[in-house]
């Protein structure tokens, strides 16, 4: 299953995130995540082996190729890159739409400090006139 990301960031690590019967198991996943902080807290490990260990820096256009892709569509990361992801995310064409404009104003939220529902609604359309006609197409 692969989603194509929308914009470069940090995502958790594939090693990471644990599958079971098919979905993502969020409180393994963030165990897992927990473990690698305690080896940090611990000083048993740097910050960077951390950051190393925990995330990638994926670029944008960056094809994410796991089980857990999905949820990158379902949180506004990424659009689908096969239909195995279209059919597992379970959105409509319009639902995955608004999920990336929503992924858009919190990530400008986040760059530009204000709330997620202060982000102008302009700039995050305007980025996204296309996409729907491409998700469809």
């Amino acid at each position: 299953m692969r989603a194509k990301l929308i914009r470069s960031q940090e995502i958790t690590h594939p090693d990471l995130m644990i599958m079971r019967g098919g979905v993502l198991d969020q409180e393994a996943t963030l165990r897992a995540r927990q473990v690698q902080m305690n080896l940090c807290a611990s000083r048993q490990i740097t910050w960077d082996e951390y950051k190393r260990r925990t995330s990638i820096r994926a670029q944008e256009g960056h094809i994410v190729d796991h089980p857990g892709a999905y949820y990158l569509v379902m949180m506004g990361a990424a659009e689908p890159y096969d239909d195995e992801c279209r059919q597992k995310c379970g959105m409509t064409a319009p639902k995955i739409e608004a999920a990336l404009i929503a992924g858009e104003k919190l990530h400008k939220a986040q760059l530009t400090g204000q709330r997620q529902h202060d982000a102008a609604d302009g700039d995050a359309e305007k980025a996204h006139e296309t996409r729907l006609e491409r998700l469809d197409g």
